[in-house]
């Protein structure tokens, strides 16, 4: 998990990490702890974060979620 790019990229989206669980149906404790390596996102939640995001590019989609 790439907790830095995930967090330019909710942010240059306009969200803070309160908004941005909320918008996905996340507590900000389930976000901020999967984000710092205490939980890990699901297959649909990570769908989800990228759409909502506008991740398109499955390189950067192996960078967020998978280094």
């Amino acid at each position: 998990m790439n907790k830095w790019r995930f967090t330019e990229k909710m942010q240059s989206a306009g969200f803070s990490q309160v908004a941005f669980a909320q918008e996905i149906g996340m507590s900000k404790n389930t976000l901020n702890n999967k984000l710092n390596g205490r939980g890990y996102f699901t297959t649909r939640e990570i769908k989800e974060i990228c759409e909502r995001l506008g991740i398109v590019d499955p390189e950067l989609m192996v960078e967020i979620f998978l280094r």
